[in-house]
């Protein structure tokens, strides 16, 4: 059923907008050089803050596909949704859909950035070879790029791990009287160069007693 030439019903279930042959149960396919194709949701009440406008995309349940929202240039396509095979994953992905996934949050809020595996608040993993996993640069006038690690409560650790269990994780540690440490986490976490925070050195010792000890 064709309601002029703005709408059309097909046999299938498919309700057309600026087409004639749609194929899908809500098509809407418009060509306008210059201009822009949008979809308004509005909850127009303005006098309760619990009056929100939702968009809600859903599969049938634990064992149905997921629900999924596809970003496409007629080229190759972006993914974003929920992995309902994979925990409930919520991943955005290109090219294919959560095959390989670019990031991912998991239920417990831990992200990842080109894995899914995450055992902790945030995981990055770079590509194969020497690319760098993740590169912070500055682009203002006398300032310095800062990566900064803190704990409120308790030391704070930059730690460097090969992950071959050989005992090759060492530690950058920042104490909570103001001292600087390199340990080894994988040997007692035994601090064999040591800064404390009047400027003296300590190589296998925590209470340098001069400058250098």
């Amino acid at each position: 059923t064709q309601f002029g030439d703005e709408f059309v019903f097909t046999s299938a279930g498919y309700f057309g907008i600026g087409t004639a042959a749609p194929s899908s149960y809500l098509d809407t396919t418009i060509s306008t050089a210059g201009g822009n194709i949008e979809w308004l949701l509005k909850n127009s009440d303005n006098t309760n803050a619990a009056s929100h406008a939702r968009l809600w995309i859903s599969s049938g349940g634990a064992s149905g596909g997921d629900p999924v929202i596809g970003f496409n240039n007629a080229v190759n396509p972006w993914y974003m949704g929920m992995d309902n095979s994979d925990g409930d994953k919520f991943k955005i992905s290109y090219g294919d859909q959560f095959a390989s996934p670019d990031f991912v949050i998991d239920t417990a809020g831990n992200v990842g950035i080109g894995t899914a595996t995450m055992a902790h608040r945030l995981r990055v993993d770079g590509a194969a070879g020497n690319s760098a996993a993740a590169y912070i640069i500055g682009t203002s006038t006398g300032g310095n790029p800062v990566l900064e690690i803190e704990n409120t409560a308790d030391n704070a650790h930059l730690r460097l791990d090969a992950n071959s269990g050989n005992g090759d994780a060492w530690d950058l540690v920042s104490d909570t009287s103001g001292n600087f440490s390199i340990r080894n986490a994988d040997n007692s976490g035994n601090d064999y160069f040591f800064i404390d925070c009047s400027g003296n050195v300590g190589i296998g010792t925590t209470a340098p007693a001069s400058l250098l000890h």
